[in-house]
């Protein structure tokens, strides 16, 4: 999900990109290392949609994820540990002023986000929980709001080859206070959701 203030309606941002280096191969418990590159050319309005002008808006983010066999927990599946993270940075990034944020400068553009699964937990069971955080000049996240902090629980049910079951908490709450509020923003969601592949 993109955020503003990007604009995509300059004729230099028709073409983006979007690049990833992938290594799969396992390096003891580690799966996965990544680096992802997002290149919007002429999108960023950082002072606002009203100002003309516009930058490219460039990202990059690192990602590493690894597993354990832990065995047996509450039932006879097996059970395995898997931690999954990422860190990012917005190299150009929007005004504190165009983000509603106090003080002058540039805001803000790191991200990052740490979550624990546990597989199998219960046969076609997972659990896991996430922690992020994405400063008010990280645009483009498609899990998390910029300027926010986020702790989340989640379980997932495979009940059949088709049918998939997922249940989500979140708690959420802004870094910064906005300018033209009081207090930081709080929010709490459930969410229950039932995939039918076919």
């Amino acid at each position: 999900m993109l955020r503003g203030p990007l604009d995509f309606s300059d004729s230099g941002s028709r073409i983006s990109t979007w690049a990833t280096l992938e290594n799969h191969e396992g390096l003891g418990p580690v799966f996965l290392r990544a680096l992802t590159l997002t290149w919007y050319p002429d999108t960023l309005a950082g002072n606002g949609t009203a100002d003309p002008r516009r930058e490219d808006y460039v990202a990059a983010t690192l990602k590493a994820a690894a597993g354990w066999a832990i065995g047996d927990v509450f039932s006879r599946a097996a059970t395995r540990l898997v931690l999954a993270g990422s860190v990012g940075q917005a190299l150009n990034r929007p005004s504190k002023q165009t983000m509603r944020l106090p003080r002058e400068g540039e805001s803000d553009g790191f991200s990052w986000q740490l979550g624990a699964d546990l597989v199998e937990i219960f046969p076609n069971h997972t659990v896991g929980v996430v922690t992020a955080q994405a400063d008010a000049g990280w645009l483009i996240s498609n899990d998390f709001r910029q300027n926010d902090s986020l702790a989340e629980l989640r379980w997932q049910w495979q009940v059949s080859k088709p049918l998939l079951l997922e249940f989500r908490a979140r708690w959420r709450r802004e870094i910064d206070v906005l300018a033209d509020l009081a207090d930081k923003q709080r929010d709490r969601d459930v969410r229950l959701r039932a995939t039918w592949k076919f």
